[in-house]
């Protein structure tokens, strides 16, 4: 997967503690890309708890718009991989 994406891209990834978007993030943090990956104060980060401090986190629910607006304005994302599951299922 992270030879398909241009090196030196800033990629944010949103569900990135989920099964698809942990997959996703481990793949992509060997890359040389900068990731940014956004969470929820309560996510469970246990599927990436060996990658997370080589990502930069931000914290915020996706349903607060104004904050997501500033977060993506200000990291300037040319990727986003939209991988949220709002309350997913873990089973």
């Amino acid at each position: 997967m992270a030879r398909l994406i241009t090196k030196n891209k800033k990629i944010l990834i949103t569900g990135s503690a989920g099964f698809m978007g942990a997959n996703l993030s481990y793949c992509l943090v060997n890359s040389d890309n900068e990731i940014h990956i956004i969470l929820r104060e309560t996510s469970n980060i246990w599927r990436i708890k060996d990658i997370i401090n080589r990502v930069n986190k931000h914290y915020c629910d996706l349903t607060n718009r104004e904050k997501i607006r500033k977060i993506v304005s200000n990291i300037k994302p040319e990727i986003i991989f939209n991988l949220l599951a709002y309350e997913g299922y873990p089973f």
